[in-house]
């Protein structure tokens, strides 16, 4: 391995020692090997260390390619932020410490890196779920947009996540280093959603090509509660929190991108106020409701949401119990993505 990696891939992960081991071994085995492997601990109770350790003394003279870092428990956006200020590489790649590759993967993306050059400075490739009955598909697939070619590039992606699902997770992608240094880490006020704000803003400052392959697993186990993540993201009032920050933090980056981007970020927008609408009806706070729906009116007229705010007037309780029963029937159809 040279002295400076090529690619650096950062691992976060918060007592998942026994998903870890996955993990660095799905890295292990990839068949390009000009890599550094940066394990970030964001404050585990287990020993994460010492599973480093045995993978690092496996790789014998090849031990130079781990670094681990132990922090206090500050959330998945400032553990990939401390990752990625230590990483050496000239690209970096970010792997969950739940979710494995594929032993191509990196060699495929730095073959789609140099076919497109200079038109694109990040890569991602196609994801399989695992783990969930649910999601037998691929992130391309549940797209239903389909990317033709083994190899592409997507101009403008940032649109991509203005319809979710995009397709694209971050441990599917590799991205030039400089230019995270460019458009800024992680959002460390985020501890929901840190992965689409980052992917946006990369998308407002470059082209993305991609791999029309699935080269990485992600597991979405439906019932495990022991990640960075999982920890937070059934707190409902947190998800609406973030997801509002996020869009208004949006609206003030759209620059001369045209009114037809803004409105789209303000249409996500207003979904939102429509979901505090619904909190605040299943909490029984009638005036928060109609507060939140007249926001929503404000921003995007829809005849549904005016009856809504109507009947939060005229009727709350009602509408409080079909809002009850619509979230329960929601709650039993999602499947964790």
């Amino acid at each position: 391995m040279s002295l400076r990696p090529r690619i650096s891939v950062i691992i976060p992960t918060y007592n998942r020692s026994f998903l870890l081991r996955n993990a660095i071994k799905s890295v292990l085995a990839q068949t390009y090997a000009d890599y550094e492997i940066v394990v970030v601990d964001d404050g585990s109770t287990e020993d994460i260390g010492q599973v480093v350790d045995h993978y690092q003394r496996q790789s014998g003279d090849h031990g130079c390619r781990f670094q681990y870092i132990r922090q206090q428990n500050l959330g998945v956006s400032l553990a990939l932020n401390n990752g990625i200020e230590r990483a050496r590489g000239e690209w970096i790649a970010v792997l969950a410490s739940d979710d494995i590759w594929l032993p191509d993967k990196l060699e495929w993306q730095l073959r789609a890196v140099r076919q497109f050059g200079n038109q694109c400075h990040a890569c991602f490739t196609d994801a399989r779920y695992v783990n969930n009955p649910h999601l037998r598909m691929t992130a391309f697939d549940r797209r239903r947009k389909r990317l033709r070619g083994t190899m592409g590039i997507v101009v403008e992606p940032f649109r991509l996540f203005l319809s979710p699902p995009s397709g694209v997770y971050v441990q599917t992608l590799i991205v030039r280093t400089e230019l995270i240094g460019r458009v800024g880490g992680f959002d460390p006020k985020l501890r929901i959603g840190e992965d689409t704000d980052f992917l946006f803003r990369l998308g407002l400052a470059t082209n993305f090509c991609y791999v029309n392959k699935p080269l990485v697993e992600i597991d979405r186990t439906p019932s495990r509660a022991d990640g960075l993540t999982e920890l937070t993201a059934k707190d409902h009032e947190l998800r609406l929190q973030h997801r509002q920050y996020i869009y208004e933090k949006w609206l003030g980056m759209t620059g001369d991108r045209g009114n037809r981007l803004r409105k789209r970020i303000l249409g996500r927008l207003a979904d939102i106020y429509i979901g505090w609408a619904n909190y605040h009806l299943i909490n029984e706070d009638y005036n928060e409701a109609r507060c939140a729906l007249s926001k929503a009116l404000h921003i995007r007229f829809k005849a549904r949401d005016g009856i809504k705010w109507l009947l939060t007037k005229v009727a709350p309780r009602t509408t409080r119990k079909v809002i009850v029963r619509r979230e329960a029937e929601r709650e039993r159809r999602q499947v964790v993505v």
